[in-house]
């Protein structure tokens, strides 16, 4: 059963700072559980399925958490991805291809258009 972390890294956060972990008890492939890593933590709670899905999403909220972003990174077990404005790269490979300020990470505004994502 992967460990998962939750790293706030877009918008200026701290890429080393884990805000929030939980054990994936599925133990499905890394970028299944960013998706559901991103739905969890963004979608309405009614749409949430499962009771340990359903107690992850809202403890998560209940620790005053903003949702899962464009630039935050989901950490399964050893390896972090990154949440592009479509899909999750592996954190080693963005940050190799992707160097200066123009970086994601570096998006200091919570309202960038083109970088949001939706669920379904």
């Amino acid at each position: 059963m992967p460990k998962v972390n939750i790293i706030h890294a877009g918008f200026g956060g701290d890429p080393n700072e884990v805000v929030y972990s939980y054990v994936d008890k599925e133990g499905e492939a890394e970028k299944v559980i960013c998706e559901k890593a991103f739905e969890l933590f963004n979608a309405p709670l009614e749409f949430i399925k499962g009771d340990y899905e359903y107690f992850i999403a809202t403890d998560y909220r209940s620790k005053k958490l903003r949702s899962l972003s464009v630039g935050d990174i989901v950490q399964v077990d050893e390896v972090k991805w990154v949440c592009l404005p479509v899909g999750w790269q592996k954190k080693v490979d963005y940050d190799r291809e992707n160097k200066g300020d123009d970086d994601i990470y570096s998006r200091n505004v919570e309202n960038v258009p083109g970088v949001s994502r939706s669920i379904g």
